[in-house]
């Protein structure tokens, strides 16, 4: 039969076994209230007290931002320029070894003070009754801590144990205060204040560090964290008995870094102010030389600058090719005129006036009027007409006098029509030379005008720079100055000590339950139904001093729990007549499976069943002395003999009989070789139909191979596991022993 149930622990199991080891639940809660009580008599209340800043981001922003706009404009990266420290570089700036060694200076905590009482170690910030001087260079070259314990009498006299690096140094004996006491490191010199009470003992330990071990210790008592997710506030924690030196500390922590950011800030702004006038007065340098080959570049090629003579040589080029036009049609007019005058058919025609030549309007109209004349009088004229003939002279000098003239102006167009071309063409040619040169002059003109921006933002720059060095502002905005917050849950002396002795009552508990995991036994009901997979049938006490408990203590715990066993086998649905019941132990050292299997058979014989007991545990024969008679039918000698015979056993002197097949532990036979003998189970086979129930009780499984074989013939198989002593191994063994055919149970047996 195979079950499975939960790994929880068995409270009721663990109680049993908890109350068993009372003497060792009252040690511990002894030991663990002592510790308690002195854990309450040493306890120092302390208060913490908290501060927050919040981190506002760089100072002197607007020099920074000027320098990241230059930067855009050069094409650098604006990271170079001005601090973007985030919020947890700041939290390590708060918590850093240089400002703490500022702090230790100012507060003077390389000198820490303790009064002892009989339990307690109290920290004193004011209101010292002894105090100790020394030279200030001692805190600075000091290389390791030095304790004093300063004990005073009632007659004001001062024993002084002096440790140095946690080694005993030396010890001074009554010494009359203020007292000096000369060190290798420098005379230390105890003096009382106006809090010391004369005529009362006191014990006041003083340490003395340098300030660098002063800072060491701040950084590991001194709690930075953020505040919050959601803003980049920094929250400062510190548990103190003395809530104003902590509002004191925490204070000077704030301010302190407060003033490191604007001194960092000034320097920065210092360190970019000395560059930026060693770069303006570099520039300057630089400008004057620009400016001077931009004169000397105009002045080798005889320019303004390019882009005038550009447009001064393109206006005269297009002067001159409109001029150069308008000579060359005057030319060519002159030309035509002259071929005009020189063609005989063309006598009596009329010359053009040409509007280009005003000198000669006069003459070619003179001329025209002379042909119009000609004209009019030579259709009348006849013979020697004196009139014509004056006409025609006139027309031949006009004509003459014309023709010199257009001769005259023809020649001296040609020449003007020269010239403009030479003209032309060296206008032509400065164009085409002016690209190179305004790209030359273009080259130069930048640099300096580069040059010239920067200047001018440098100086800028400059202004902005020293402005921000007067105005820096700390990174850190103050929200919260230092202040006591109400104390968390702290317990009282009365919760340290219940506390510790619910500690102690609980170690046991704990120990037992680790022996339970590591023992490799069955210690609970529980652990045997998850290990085994088996259902139990019964829990019965340990071994009583009676050992057949129904007979000889009906009324006992024992007794009654044999007989609920009884009605839990009387009501399984499997029962035939005849039923074979196996019991066997999974352990020898702790097998009850002799007196299981006698109590077992004596209470189905007191119900008027048909009962036979068979002892097959040879080798620890135990069932005849549970029964007090000596075995006549033995198991050893039915084998043999190939017989069945039984002994009648009177129980006790009642009425109730029962048949025994017992075993002789003087037989020297060896169990596994009987039980696994082919005449065993034939003979449990012949006695099935003379019982009710056949009661077999069989070795344990420390001999699993007898115990297997004397098994076989059973319908139902009894283990008894003793809770605390039962291995695992053996359990799981009798576990292998269920089947189709066969159902297997175990009886829980309490551990003593």
């Amino acid at each position: 039969m195979k079950s499975s149930t939960s790994s929880a622990i068995n409270f009721p199991e663990l109680f049993k076994a908890y109350r068993k080891a009372w003497i060792w639940v009252i040690i511990s809660v002894g030991i663990f209230g002592v510790l308690g009580l002195t854990k309450a008599l040493k306890n120092v209340p302390e208060v913490p007290v908290t501060s927050q800043i919040m981190i506002s981001g760089s100072g002197g922003s607007s020099s920074f931002s000027s320098m990241s706009e230059v930067a855009s404009i050069m094409g650098m990266s604006t990271g170079k320029f001005g601090s973007n420290r985030g919020v947890h570089e700041e939290m390590l700036v708060l918590g850093s070894h240089t400002l703490l060694v500022d702090i230790a200076r100012q507060l003077d905590l390389n000198t820490q003070y303790t009064l002892r009482t009989r339990f307690k170690k109290i920290p004193v910030h004011e209101k010292i009754p002894l105090i100790v001087n020394y030279d200030e260079a001692i805190s600075d070259t000091l290389s390791t801590g030095i304790s004093f314990d300063v004990r005073v009498n009632t007659h004001g006299k001062a024993d002084i144990g002096i440790r140095i690096g946690g080694k005993d140094f030396r010890s001074d004996k009554d010494l009359t205060l203020p007292a000096t006491v000369s060190l290798p490191y420098g005379d230390f010199t105890f003096s009382t204040t106006e809090f010391f009470k004369p005529g009362q003992k006191l014990r006041e330990c003083v340490y003395v560090s340098s300030y660098s071990g002063a800072a060491i210790g701040l950084s590991q008592d001194v709690a930075i964290s953020l505040a919050t997710r959601k803003a980049d506030i920094v929250e400062l924690n510190y548990s103190t008995n003395d809530p104003k030196f902590g509002i004191r500390l925490l204070n000077a922590i704030m301010h302190s870094y407060r003033e490191l950011t604007v001194k960092q800030q000034r320097d920065y702004l210092e360190y970019t102010l000395d560059f930026i006038n060693s770069r303006i007065s570099s520039l300057a340098k630089e400008l004057n030389l620009a400016e001077g080959d931009i004169e000397s570049f105009l002045a080798k090629r005889d320019l303004v600058s390019p882009e005038v003579q550009a447009e001064i040589f393109i206006t005269e080029s297009y002067t001159q090719e409109k001029e150069l036009l308008a000579a060359e049609n005057e030319h060519e007019l002159l030309r035509l005129a002259i071929e005009f005058l020189n063609t005989e058919t063309n006598n009596n025609s009329l010359l053009p006036i040409m509007p280009a030549i005003e000198s000669l309007t006069p003459l070619i109209e003179g001329y025209n009027e002379l042909i119009l004349e000609r004209i009019t009088i030579e259709p009348s004229a006849r013979g020697e007409n004196v009139a014509l003939k004056a006409i025609n002279m006139r027309i031949d000098v006009v004509k003459d006098n014309l023709l010199t003239a257009l001769n005259k102006h023809y020649e001296m167009a040609q020449v003007q029509i020269d010239e403009l071309r030479k003209q032309f063409a060296q206008s032509k040619s400065k164009l085409e030379t002016l690209p190179t040169v305004e790209r030359e002059y273009v080259n130069i003109k930048r640099q300096q005008a580069l040059q010239e921006q920067l200047y001018l933002f440098l100086l800028r720059q400059r202004e902005e720079t020293s402005l921000n060095i007067a105005g820096a502002q700390p990174l850190g905005t103050i929200i919260d100055e230092a202040y006591a917050v109400s104390a968390p849950f702290k317990p009282s002396n009365k919760i340290i000590l219940l506390m510790y002795l619910i500690i102690g009552a609980a170690i046991p508990a704990v120990v037992i339950l680790i022996r339970w995991k590591l023992n490799g036994k069955l210690n609970t009901l529980d652990q045997a139904i998850k290990e085994t997979g088996l259902q139990p049938i019964a829990e019965l006490p340990a071994r009583t001093a009676h050992g057949l408990s129904v007979i000889d203590a009906p009324e006992s715990l024992v007794a009654q729990r044999y007989r609920l066993m009884r009605s839990n086998i009387l009501s399984l649905s499997s029962l035939k007549p005849g039923t074979v019941i196996a019991v066997c132990s999974a352990s020898g050292s702790q097998s009850l499976s002799a007196e299981v299997a006698a109590n077992l058979a004596a209470s189905l014989c007191a119900t008027g069943r048909r009962t036979l007991i068979v002892d097959a545990d040879i080798n620890k024969a135990a069932v005849a002395s549970i029964l007090q008679v000596q075995p006549s039918a033995t198991l050893s000698g039915d084998i043999a003999d190939a017989t069945g015979r039984t002994q009648t056993v009177t129980l006790r002197g009642v009425a109730t009989q029962l048949d025994a097949i017992l075993s002789d532990t003087n037989s020297g036979l060896i169990t596994s070789d009987i039980l696994s003998s082919e005449a065993y189970p034939a003979l449990i086979a012949s006695l099935r139909p003379d019982y009710d129930f056949i009661v077999i009780a069989l070795p344990s499984a420390d001999d699993f191979g007898a115990l297997e074989a004397g098994a076989a013939p059973a319908d139902i198989v009894i283990a008894d596991f003793t809770l605390g002593h039962t291995r695992t191994a053996g359990a799981r063994k009798i576990a292998r022993l269920a089947g189709d055919s066969r159902s297997v149970f175990f009886a829980a047996v309490t551990s003593k």
